[in-house]
């Protein structure tokens, strides 16, 4: 099967069996005429509908309905196997990278396919951000305070 040998993106969307392709006078393959697939993923891609859960899940299933033109995307939908590409992704990445003030990685996007794995991921990012943050300005606190130390025990001398 392609999914164990492949990584989503690259998986087609949709298939659509032929018993032979539409050609042209000169032996070309008459784009025009192959037949447009249904907007119904293939059996093995569908699965249950999981709504969001929590503030997070929620932006990035509006952000992802409005990028790909979709409502109702489930927590468990692939970003790939609902419509996206990766110029679509690039889209997501620029509207997460404003509503949310960090630098994201476009692999991060494409490691994390679904809102529930892209949340989780984003949650403890911006997790470890705070963290960085906090622990920067405690070090910048320290320096501060150890440099009115020493100014004080110059005073003293």
């Amino acid at each position: 099967m392609l999914r164990e040998q492949l990584p989503a993106y690259l998986i087609p969307r949709y298939w659509i069996e032929l018993k032979s392709f539409p050609m042209t006078g000169p032996n070309k393959v008459d784009r025009k005429a192959l037949p447009v697939p249904a907007a119904i993923p293939p059996k093995d891609l569908r699965h249950e509908y999981v709504p969001p859960r929590n503030e997070m899940e929620n932006m990035l299933a509006r952000l992802w309905g409005e990028v790909l033109g979709i409502q109702h995307i489930g927590v468990d939908d692939g970003f790939f196997e609902i419509g996206g590409h990766s110029l679509l992704l690039m889209q997501v990445q620029n509207n997460l990278e404003k509503e949310l003030k960090l630098t994201i990685e476009m692999g991060d996007l494409f490691k994390y396919p679904t809102i529930s794995s892209l949340a989780s991921f984003l949650k403890d990012k911006h997790n470890h951000n705070d963290y960085l943050n906090q622990s920067k300005q405690r070090g910048e606190l320290r320096r501060s305070l150890m440099g009115n130390r020493r100014k004080g025990e110059l005073n003293n001398e």
